[in-house]
């Protein structure tokens, strides 16, 4: 490729290389940062890439130039941040025709007016599992410690993931990018006075999630949680209103910021899913009979929050076990689905019984099955299970979720720190049966238990939280 036409590619992806400020300021839409940006946008000291993977149109591309023009606007030169999708030159980086290092030289000489080995730059790599080399080039470059912050996206986890664990071991750090949980939709609709509240109440919320976990104190939390439904009571009403929202739309970031309607959203979801299926799992992952992943997509969707039976949906859907599992593997790596296994105080018996299915998003899962009355308490208990989920993975990283059944009893989810046990039952509005986390508590010595729900229980060991509250956990 000529150097001429190289850099037109270039420049028509960097255009603050000319603009400057002023323009890198306008490029960064919307004005609502993800919590992921806050992580990401600090001038980090380390030379460590910043892996960002997630389902496709979550908002990936929008955050790299966020935080690129957040670096601007710190005082870092234009000049020294660069930006590329890699789609625009992947087969001529497949081909050998040209290599990132020759880019990336091009780029320090011309624009930066450095050599490459000079001046701390920032790179920005968006769509890298366009290009399966992308790994193994990197690693020739950080290994020689040019001067270079990586940040790096892709919508595949197992082929942005595939070699690099090896050969990028120690020099990456990977970050997870999906819809808007419930709290970043809330803070996306607030401004001011009354974010700057809610972020004091989301903050107060982790807090004492955490050291509950950690300490146990069932009266400081008890206390912690009479306080926060307390201080968030002039949020009420929103708060509700805005969990109705989420469990009919669900939190993909253009339905959100557009304030699309049902029948819009669910169009535009759809075709977000076509697309997944005809690129990331035919091209990526090579599956051929998407006629049967479509249908376990939409068996998984129809039954969040449930228990599914392996023997079971082989009948059902007419596949082998093995191409079951591959299905659900795929849909796990994409984070498509979660699933969660039974706690039994055998490992080996926790493997053989039937685990529990989360779909991702609510707004996607409605996009499949329609939204009616009777989907409520799956799709709180999803949201709650998914949200809780993200959350421990960032503050108590290692934490296990599990669900537990016991003859007619059961118990949502089951949180396990080292020794220490918290049941928790999701209710989707007044329930009062608390039978499965009593029984639960009973058989397992443990002394305190959590109802998410918006009727409080009167048991002296459970703690209750609101959903609409809960939620605002992460």
């Amino acid at each position: 490729m000529e150097k001429e036409r190289l850099l037109e590619i270039l420049y028509s992806w960097n255009p603050w290389w000319n603009l400057g400020k002023s323009h890198a300021r306008e490029w960064a839409v919307p004005k609502f940062h993800r919590d992921l940006f806050q992580k990401l946008s600090s001038i980090n000291k380390d030379r460590k890439i910043e892996v960002v993977i997630g389902p496709r149109q979550t908002g990936k591309s929008t955050l790299f130039k966020q935080i690129l023009s957040n670096l601007i606007e710190k005082g870092i030169p234009p000049s020294s941040i660069f930006y590329l999708q890699l789609d625009e030159l992947s087969d001529s980086l497949k081909d050998g025709v040209i290599t990132l290092r020759e880019i990336l030289e091009l780029y320090s000489e011309q624009v930066a007016r450095v050599s490459i080995s000079e001046k701390l730059k920032y790179v920005f790599l968006d769509e890298a599992h366009l290009f399966d080399g992308w790994a193994k080039a990197l690693k020739a470059l950080v290994d020689q410690g040019l001067p270079i912050k990586f940040y790096v996206s892709g919508s595949a986890s197992s082929s942005i993931m595939k070699n690099a664990s090896q050969s990028l071991a120690g020099r990456m750090r990977v970050n997870h990018l999906l819809p808007f949980s419930f709290s970043e939709m809330v803070r996306a609709e607030l401004k001011g006075d009354e974010l700057e509240k809610i972020n004091v109440i989301q903050k107060k919320l982790q807090e004492s999630v955490v050291h509950f976990l950690r300490k146990g104190n069932k009266s400081a939390f008890a206390k912690a949680m009479e306080e926060l439904r307390l201080e968030s009571a002039p949020f009420a009403s929103f708060l509700r209103a805005q969990l109705s929202r989420f469990l009919q739309l669900g939190g993909y970031p253009e339905p959100v910021i557009k304030k699309m309607n049902d029948s819009e959203t669910y169009a535009l979801l759809k075709s977000f899913l076509t697309l997944m299926i005809q690129k990331d799992f035919v091209e990526f992952f090579n599956v051929r009979d998407t006629r049967t992943l479509e249908r376990l997509i939409k068996v998984i969707a129809q039954h969040t929050g449930q228990i599914l039976v392996e023997r079971n949906l082989c009948r059902d859907l007419g596949i082998s076990i093995n191409t079951l599992r591959n299905h659900i593997g795929f849909l796990l790596d994409t984070r498509i689905v979660s699933t969660t296994r039974a706690y039994t105080s055998s490992f080996a018996r926790a493997s053989r019984l039937p685990e529990k299915f989360f779909f991702l998003d609510p707004g996607l899962r409605n996009s499949l099955c329609g939204y009616l009355p009777e989907s409520l308490g799956p799709l709180v208990e999803t949201a709650v299970f998914t949200n809780l989920k993200q959350f421990l993975e960032i503050h108590l990283p290692g934490i296990e979720l599990n669900y537990w059944r016991h003859k007619d009893k059961e118990v949502d989810i089951v949180i396990s720190l080292e020794d220490r046990l918290l049941p928790i039952e999701v209710h989707k509005g007044k329930d009062k049966e608390i039978g499965g986390i009593v029984s639960f508590m009973e058989e397992f010595s443990v002394p305190h238990g959590l109802l998410i729900s918006e009727k409080p229980s009167a048991h002296p060991s459970i703690v209750s939280c609101p959903p609409s509250l809960f939620l605002l956990i992460g």
